[in-house]
């Protein structure tokens, strides 16, 4: 039988600390019987080697330590079979400290990662709410930044895949809610490498990342924000401007496109094709009136345009109006 976690000793991981009233997920019991509750969470009683623990039916187990997971105030996963999680195959990402695809512990350590990291991104806690929720808002900002450019997952249908720039700044954003240490006394203590290197161990986060999260508790802004807000290219980790992505599609006029997105009808592709002047509407109206501006990229120019809109049906206008006037009450 293989456990899941080394036990005490050289490379083990660290324990959990786990407390009584802990909330914890059940995973990796092999018997007829444990089967049925992984995946179950639960509530610590009495912690220890073996814990004692309340499952949310009231039947309380004894379950290993090394077969819980804490569960925490922010899970993408939440529901999931904890084990699930561990194996489901991952995407590479750009930070030094992201995950990649790891089937088991001895596999990641094979592609350069130890099993305390794998252990510490499955338990790691991720509030909604942590100490720093300015450096927060401009990772997400820096997120929907992405998006506007390259579309959501999947979403650009000549060149699909993930949007794995838009997914680093929302690990990196969870891991900042979740920052157990202060970056004001580290950086008093050790300096700007001296922090870096310490969100560097943090998981999903390389050198890159942490030197922008750095800069945002210094400055508020970072290379990358400064130059999405300002309808620029984004500074890449290695330095250069990313004029395109993947894609081809420019990385420019960010807030433009952003503003486009929020208009009822028009989706984030949408939004790219009116910026970047490759829309089929925009094509139409070439071939049918001979006239057509290069590109769209504010809801004036829309509006100069009235050819390039088309009017919502009244089923549909009807549910808009019923849906904001829900939402208002």
């Amino acid at each position: 039988k293989r456990s899941r976690r080394p036990s005490a000793g050289a490379g083990a991981c660290p324990h959990m600390a786990l407390r009584v009233g802990d909330a914890v997920r059940i995973f990796g019991l092999v018997s007829e019987e444990g089967r049925k509750i992984n995946g179950c969470e639960a509530t610590v009683l009495l912690p220890g080697d073996r814990c004692h623990v309340k499952l949310k039916s009231g039947v309380k187990k004894s379950v290993r330590e090394s077969n819980l997971v804490a569960t925490g105030e922010y899970d993408s996963d939440d529901g999931w079979n904890v084990t699930c999680v561990a194996k489901r195959p991952r995407l590479p990402g750009s930070g030094g400290g992201s995950l990649a695809t790891t089937s088991t512990p001895a596999a990641a350590v094979q592609r350069g990662y130890s099993t305390s990291q794998v252990f510490l991104a499955l338990t790691r806690r991720f509030p909604l709410v942590g100490r720093y929720p300015e450096i927060v808002d401009a990772l997400r900002e820096l997120e929907r930044y992405e998006i506007a450019c390259q579309g959501d997952d999947h979403a650009d249908r000549e060149f699909q895949r993930c949007n794995s720039e838009a997914l680093e700044y929302a690990r990196a954003a969870a891991v900042v809610c979740g920052l157990e240490w202060s970056l004001g006394e580290e950086i008093g203590r050790s300096g700007r490498a001296g922090a870096v290197a310490l969100l560097e161990k943090e998981p999903y986060i390389g050198k890159f990342r942490a030197g922008q999260i750095v800069d945002l508790f210094q400055t508020g802004t970072c290379a990358a924000l400064t130059a999405f807000r300002s309808g620029d290219a984004p500074i890449s980790s290695k330095g250069v401007r990313r004029f395109e992505n993947e894609a081809r599609r420019s990385m420019r006029h960010a807030p433009e496109k952003r503003a486009l997105n929020r208009v009822v009808g028009i989706s984030h592709m949408c939004a790219i094709d009116l910026a970047g002047g490759t829309h089929r509407s925009l094509d139409k109206l070439r071939r049918e009136t001979g006239a057509a501006p290069r590109h769209v990229r504010t809801v004036e120019e829309l509006r100069r345009w009235p050819g390039l809109v088309q009017r919502l049906p009244r089923s549909t206008a009807l549910a808009h109006s019923l849906s904001v006037h829900d939402e208002l009450q």
